[in-house]
């Protein structure tokens, strides 16, 4: 698998659970499409991906501060 363009790609993103590799790798192709793509289809659905992962941030941001987390593992956490 390391040696694939899949591979290769989930290994430059950081990720601290298995489960988070979908929505970080997701959210890198949203953002490149959002600038690259000529296509307003995929420049919208593109935004729409970026937009629902910052909100996914927002709600771990609130989560960990109202369970007392600590600021790394919050960030940890974080899809950026």
């Amino acid at each position: 698998m390391q040696e694939t363009h899949t591979g290769k790609m989930i290994e430059q993103i950081g990720y601290v659970y298995a489960s988070d590799i979908s929505p970080r790798v997701k959210y890198k192709l949203a953002r490149k499409n959002m600038y690259f793509s000529n296509n307003p289809s995929v420049v919208m659905i593109s935004y729409m991906f970026v937009a629902e992962t910052e909100l996914m941030n927002i709600i771990t941001l609130i989560e960990g501060t109202r369970y007392k987390l600590d600021s790394k593992k919050i960030q940890s956490l974080l899809i950026v």
